[in-house]
């Protein structure tokens, strides 16, 4: 039986989760001369929040909106001990299980007292509270000038039920109403604990993706490095197949020239230059898209010698027009007419004779068996 599983879900269900959040920003007036004598806000009876002493859980009285109530009931409170120019949000929480709208309205007492409405509305809710009694005098502080502001909280029952006890006379709803301020007038004191939670998170979880990632790097590298170190063993060690292959030819240093500097040399060669030059680096020019793909009996056409091309010539352009046309052609498109036409140009010149050598390692590379005597293209 898993008994962290089991008490976190009873803690969930014990839990009370405030699913919905109303709120409204407002930055605090500047501070209003408060005559000692007279009528003070006290005789209004109304429960006091501050920063410090937020209300706590409250129950509201709610209604269906209608015509005098149209946005459900009012509740009014006194905002105190607000500091001038401060940025504060008034939040109200409730259960997602009390589907409610409300409205929350950040008054000043100067358009509170000037406008008859509201005045009339703040009188008639201040003379049910003093007739209920169930607000408790708060033992403040006064102070010749502060900083004070009205909140008016409306609540309407948003919900629908066959239950026409529920229709006529909705719950009361449980909330919370919270006055936090804002640091620097930029971020709520509340979530301060949330940003340094994400923040350490954050950092935490960089500094172990960092760890992992040079642990799997480290990793690749060993492995790599005995990788290599097993390769030269594989090869350092003499076995039958290593008795049995070829020599390889050392490569020319023309190889290892950069790609851009050997295409340059290449577009300075003449045709002929350039015909020559690539059957003899036929893999390496085909490498670069300047030379075609050799089949079979291409391979076979180019290195077998017949006597067709000298009775049945199919280029019958004297060998000086050929060049001339040839060196309008792309380099690929100069391959392309060689290797169709090898024969017809090799008997005109333009084309280099094939050596026993390159004969056989073109046979060889489609697969083409090598005559026991292959005389060069010259006629040897």
């Amino acid at each position: 039986m898993n008994f962290p599983a089991c008490f976190a879900l009873l803690f969930a269900l014990l839990a009370t989760t405030y699913a919905n959040t109303e709120k409204v920003i407002f930055t605090a007036p500047l501070a209003i001369n408060i005559e000692s004598s007279g009528p003070s806000f006290e005789q209004l009876q109304l429960q006091v929040i501050t920063p410090k002493d937020s209300s706590g859980r409250l129950s509201l009285p709610v209604a269906f909106p209608s015509g005098k109530q149209t946005k459900g009931v009012d509740a009014w409170y006194l905002l105190k001990d607000l500091s001038p120019a401060q940025r504060y949000e008034v939040r109200v929480c409730w259960a997602a299980v009390q589907p409610t709208n409300f409205v929350l309205d950040v008054l000043n007492t100067t358009h509170v007292f000037d406008t008859p409405e509201l005045i009339q509305n703040l009188a008639a809710y201040s003379e049910t509270q003093q007739s209920q009694q169930s607000i408790k005098k708060e033992s403040t502080k006064h102070y010749d000038q502060e900083s004070i502001l009205f909140l008016r909280v409306r609540a309407a029952a948003d919900f629908f039920t066959s239950n026409k006890t529920l229709m006529s006379s909705p719950p009361s709803v449980d909330v919370e109403l919270v006055l936090d301020p804002y640091l620097a007038n930029v971020f709520p004191k509340s979530l301060l604990p949330t940003a340094i939670y994400i923040v350490i998170l954050a950092g935490g979880g960089w500094f172990l993706s960092n760890e992992i990632w040079q642990r799997l790097f480290a990793k690749s590298n060993t492995n790599h490095d005995r990788h290599l170190g097993q390769t030269k063993i594989n090869m350092t060690t003499p076995t039958v197949t290593t008795v049995t292959t070829t020599t390889p030819i050392p490569q020319h240093p023309f190889y290892t020239l950069p790609s851009e500097l050997i295409l340059d040399i290449i577009d300075l060669l003449p045709p002929e230059s350039f015909i020559t030059f690539a059957f003899a680096n036929y893999p390496l020019l085909h490498s670069y898209g300047l030379a075609p793909a050799l089949s079979r009996p291409r391979v076979v056409y180019i290195t077998t010698q017949t006597s067709i091309p000298m009775l049945f010539p199919l280029l019958r352009l004297p060998p000086e027009i050929m060049l001339h046309v040839m060196r309008n052609l792309k380099p690929i498109d100069i391959m392309r007419f060689a290797v169709a036409n090898y024969q017809d140009l090799e008997r005109q010149g333009i084309a280099p004779p094939l050596s026993r050598e390159v004969v056989g390692s073109l046979r060889r590379a489609v697969g083409v068996g090598v005559p026991n005597e292959v005389g060069d293209a010259s006629g040897e």
